[in-house]
């Protein structure tokens, strides 16, 4: 690949066509970046979708890049409630996935999954 993908949008965001600046941009190790508004936005609607939201992908169309936990971790942090709702569905996953660990949730907890 001769130029950087950047260089090859001419330094805007694809999805919403704002220009890229080095403050506001996140990208996957594929390569594709996008304005930190547009991740936002994208992962705060995946993890608001339900517990699937975890297993978010690249917003480039064709590419199948899985969301790394450090890119949840850095956009979710301006919304503590969204980041809070990833954690819920990380941990869920986690324990559905390892059938010999039982995650107990306190009563607070309980009715919030409901």
């Amino acid at each position: 690949m001769g130029a950087s993908l950047q260089d090859q949008n001419e330094g805007y965001c694809t999805i919403c066509y704002e220009l890229l600046e080095s403050s506001n941009q996140q990208a996957l190790s594929c390569g594709h970046t996008f304005c930190g508004d547009c991740w936002a936005s994208y992962l705060q609607t995946k993890v608001q979708s339900g517990f699937q939201g975890i297993d978010a992908r690249c917003m480039q169309v064709g590419c199948n890049m899985k969301v790394g936990h450090s890119i949840f971790e850095s956009v979710l942090a301006s919304s503590p409630k969204d980041k809070e709702t990833y954690w819920k569905w990380l941990c869920k996953s986690f324990t559905d996935d390892n059938k010999n660990i039982c995650l107990l949730y306190t009563s607070d907890a309980a009715d919030d999954m409901q």
